[in-house]
Order: structure tokens, then C-alpha cells, then sequence
């Protein structure tokens, strides 16, 4: 038979089949515990008994009839073709997978199955008004056993001192010794999956098998690795960093390892000597859901500002106590504590300060009679309340009527006795 007369035949004989109608059929099981598996589209290779030449196929097609269920097949016609046979003629091939497969958080590869495919001999289906019934299931469906590759995860884990600014590019910024410990938590097996159609199979997927153990590492110039945790399993995790030192947000007690190969982890620590940045969150004292937000303030005599949120970062040169001051305002507490030890975040209630209706001008001058500009001042009211004041770049400053103003001991001078503020303008 020439070529011509060759694929006239393979037309006429693919006219009288369909591909599920004309197929070779295969099944995949475990070769260790028996249990069928359901890959998602795998791909063969075909070699004929005394060729050194595989043939790869495209991923076979499964059976969803309820009947036919997890089992594959692959077009007659093609592999005839692929394999350059007759679709008449017996013919000796090996199979074996394209490649690994992984199913149910496991790697599967096989080993070569032999077999002799003939269309007349396997009792494949012929008749297409046939094909849907389940007596027209093909009786012959070659098994391929597959075996477990043992696959397993390495956790790399790196550790940073966090007092660090440039913690990531500081050397010295990485911690040794940092211990970090996985021990294997058995857990029951996965509740099963209802499906919609009752007629339907459900592939009867093996339960992963527990591999129990307890492993270890400890970091070297900031790196650890911990190898050979088992795919598809739950462990639990301890952290055992350096004495002094505290782990910063919320660590992760338990680590579940599905089918990753790696997986990285990275802890920052703190150390206890050191001190994060304290902040203050200034809130209104006539309601506190309501920040006192975008507003000016003074600070050991340093001018700052809230930010839209009313917060305020403290900056780390301030040490001892702080004051705040802001003229009309008034603050519970008026002093911040910036010791060791002290809160990281303290809340501040603002408050206005009641005020006179009526004011006066007056000037503050030194021994000199030269005026003592930008002075920070304490006005008593006649109601108990205090008022903090500042004087001007001419020294001049604003009092209401009836309050006594002094001068604390400070920076730019000693304190003063307390003055009458009268109901009219004087020096």
C-alpha cells in the first residue's frame, strides 16, 4: 500500500469513528496504596518495542459521564500517526508520563508499561450511537501506576534588629543566633466534598500520610534554613530569639506547608534597651472621638505641629520632661515624661481656656529697659485657671484684666516676680 492509498484508509476509518469512539483508555492509581488518581490533564509518551524514538502526546481527556468517570483516553487515530502505524496493525508500545504530575499536594512520575495496542483487539467502541451508553464503555483501559516522589520544603528565615534605620543594608543589623523550631502537628483528615450531581463519581483522593518530626536552625550572619518539611502537613512554629531582644508585630504559631518548594520568612526585633519614638494623640476635651488635628503646639519651647490625624512623633533629641504650651489652649496632662520606661503613646485632651472679656496691652523688658521679646509667660486668672502667654518681638504681650503674669526660670532668663495685670495699658 503506497502513501496515497495509506491516507485514504486512515480517512475513511477516522469517518467511522469519533475520538472518545476510537481511543486508547488509561487509568492512573497509586502504586503504593492502590488509591485511584485523578491528575489534571497529564501527557504520555509512546515508544514503539524496538524504536529508540518517544513519541509526546498532547494531555489526555477524561470521562465526566458519572460512568466512565477517571478514565483517560487519547484519539486512535492520532497515535497512529504519531507513532507511524498502521490503524488496523497491532503494535508493541512502552508508556510511561511526559513528565512529574502533581496530584493531591503530591509529585508523581511513573515507570514504563508495555503493552500491545491493536483497534480490532481492545474492543473499542465502533459505533457512535453506542457511545454514550455504558455498555459501550471500551473493556480494555491500560493501568499506569504511579509512585510518589518524596518532595519535601525548605523554610529560609532571616532576622533584623530594628533599631537599626537602614536595617535591611546594615550588617549589623543582623541577628545571629535566632532560633526558629517546626515540630509536625497531626491533624484529622479534610472534611469530604458534596457534589451537585448524585450520579456523579467522586475520585476517592488518598489522605496525606503524617511524617512526624521536630526541626531546628539558627541564624548565621542574620540567615537560617530549616529543610525537609513534608508537603500538605501543619507545624507549629517557636521562635527562640536572643535574651534581650522582643519579636515585633504578631508572629505566626503555626506554618502550613502545601506544595511549596521554599517558602521565606523574615522577624524583626527590638531590642529592650532601646526605645521606639513616643507619640502624643491630642483629642478635644468637649469630645474626644474629634482630634485636634493640623494645629500648632510647643514642645520644651520647640514649635511643632499635629498632623490630619492629630498625631504628634516626639523627636528622639527630647529626653526628661517636656511642656506643652499653646496660647488659649490648655492640656491634661501639660507635661509629657520622655524617661525610659515612660508610655510610647500618650493621649492629651485639649481644652480652651477661658478668657477675659477684657484685655491689656503691656511690654516686658529686662533690668536694661530693653524689651524681652519672645518670652514665654504664666498668666493666673482670678477663676484659678492658668494661661500661658508669649511676648512679642517688641516684648509686648496681651493679658486679660485682673491676671497676675510672671516669668518661670528658663533659657533666656531668670523668673520674675509675679505682676497685677491693671484694666489699663502700662509697662
Amino acid at each position: 500500500m503506497n502513501e496515497k492509498e495509506k491516507s485514504e484508509a486512515r480517512k475513511k476509518y477516522s469517518k467511522s469513528t469519533s475520538s472518545q469512539a476510537s481511543a486508547l483508555w488509561f487509568y492512573f492509581f497509586d502504586a503504593e496504596t492502590g488509591a485511584p488518581l485523578f491528575p489534571a490533564k497529564p501527557a504520555l509518551e509512546f515508544k514503539v518495542l524496538g524504536r529508540e524514538k518517544w513519541y509526546k502526546t498532547e494531555s489526555l481527556l477524561m470521562m465526566r459521564d458519572g460512568v466512565s468517570q477517571g478514565r483517560y483516553y487519547h484519539d486512535w487515530i492520532s497515535f497512529c500517526e504519531l507513532v507511524e502505524c498502521e490503524p488496523e496493525s497491532a503494535v508493541e508500545v512502552q508508556i510511561r508520563l511526559r513528565e512529574a504530575t502533581e496530584v493531591n499536594c503530591s509529585r508523581y512520575a511513573s515507570e514504563v508499561v508495555l503493552s500491545r495496542v491493536k483497534m480490532n483487539e481492545r474492543g473499542l467502541i465502533t459505533d457512535l450511537a453506542d457511545a454514550g451508553s455504558p455498555s459501550a464503555s471500551p473493556c480494555c483501559c491500560i493501568p499506569i501506576p504511579l509512585f510518589r516522589l518524596e518532595e519535601t520544603c525548605v523554610v529560609k528565615f532571616r532576622a533584623y534588629d530594628t533599631s537599626f534605620v537602614d536595617f535591611v543594608e546594615n550588617a549589623e543589623a543582623f541577628l545571629d543566633g535566632v532560633e526558629l523550631v517546626a515540630t509536625a502537628v497531626q491533624t484529622p483528615a479534610a472534611p469530604a466534598l458534596a457534589l451537585r450531581n448524585p450520579n456523579a463519581l467522586l475520585p476517592n483522593s488518598p489522605q496525606p500520610i503524617f511524617h512526624p518530626g521536630t526541626f531546628s536552625a539558627r541564624t548565621m550572619q542574620g540567615s537560617g534554613e530549616i529543610s525537609g518539611l513534608s508537603h500538605n502537613q501543619l507545624y507549629l512554629l517557636e521562635l527562640r530569639a536572643m535574651s534581650g531582644y522582643i519579636c515585633e508585630g504578631q508572629f505566626p504559631q503555626y506554618l502550613y506547608v502545601c506544595c511549596e518548594r521554599m517558602i521565606e520568612l523574615v522577624f524583626r526585633f527590638r531590642p529592650c534597651g532601646k526605645y521606639p519614638n513616643r507619640s502624643l494623640i491630642f483629642v478635644r476635651q468637649e469630645c474626644s472621638g474629634i482630634r485636634w488635628e493640623n494645629a500648632p503646639i510647643e514642645l520644651q519651647g520647640r514649635p511643632l505641629r499635629t498632623d490630619g490625624q492629630g498625631f504628634l512623633a516626639i523627636p528622639k533629641d527630647m529626653v526628661g520632661t517636656a511642656q506643652l504650651n499653646y496660647p488659649g489652649k490648655s492640656f491634661t496632662p501639660a507635661v509629657v515624661d520622655l524617661s525610659d520606661g515612660a508610655n510610647v503613646v500618650t493621649v492629651i485632651t485639649v481644652a480652651d481656656q477661658p478668657l477675659m472679656l477684657t484685655s491689656t496691652s503691656h511690654q516686658f523688658v529686662d533690668d536694661d529697659d530693653v524689651p524681652f521679646k519672645f518670652r514665654r509667660l504664666t498668666a493666673l486668672l482670678p477663676s484659678g485657671d492658668s494661661l500661658q502667654l508669649m511676648t512679642d518681638e517688641d516684648g509686648r504681650f496681651e493679658a486679660p484684666a485682673g491676671a497676675v503674669v510672671y516669668a518661670d526660670d528658663d533659657a533666656f532668663g531668670l523668673a520674675t516676680e509675679p505682676m497685677m495685670v491693671s484694666t489699663f495699658s502700662g509697662e
